[in-house]
């Protein structure tokens, strides 16, 4: 095809070491010198062999996607395509499915070129679990897990 084409991948496992386990998968791939990520997060209880969904974290009338907003703002940037983005649009709302989670921190992650530049390729929000204790269910709020990281 006469292009360049190279793929690096790399797997985080957040393991709980009772209730939770996350596995993020990331793939950096160059297609003709430019870089595109992309990647995909799974998150299980390994109590009842079961994959967690965001919403699963949080009491039902805590308005979490509000809560959370503001820390996306902090850490992504103000705007998209131009426009002031807002925890409506429906972009966002659909990535808000990808996250993970360990004993300390909620992580989100956005597709590249989302809600900053494409350049920056995909954004990862840090939460600690302690500024979003009062609107997770009591389940989520003390986890008690370690983290390990290998690239094959």
């Amino acid at each position: 095809s006469g292009k360049d084409f190279s793929f690096q991948p790399k797997i985080t496992v957040y393991d709980g070491t009772s209730t939770t386990q996350s596995i993020v998968i990331s793939l950096e791939s160059y297609e003709g010198g430019h870089p595109r990520w992309i990647f995909s997060t799974y998150t299980y209880d390994v109590k009842k062999v079961r994959q967690i969904t965001l919403p699963d974290l949080f009491a039902a009338d805590s308005q979490w996607k509000e809560v959370l907003w503001p820390c996306v703002l902090n850490t992504a940037g103000q705007t998209l395509d131009g426009n002031k983005i807002t925890s409506k649009h429906p972009q966002i709302n659909q990535n808000y499915g990808s996250f993970s989670l360990d004993k300390r921190m909620l992580r989100l992650y956005f597709d590249q070129g989302l809600i900053a530049a494409h350049d920056q390729g995909p954004i990862e929000v840090e939460i600690p679990l302690t500024e979003i204790n009062p609107i997770l269910k009591p389940r989520f709020q003390d986890l008690d897990a370690t983290l390990k990281e290998t690239q094959p």
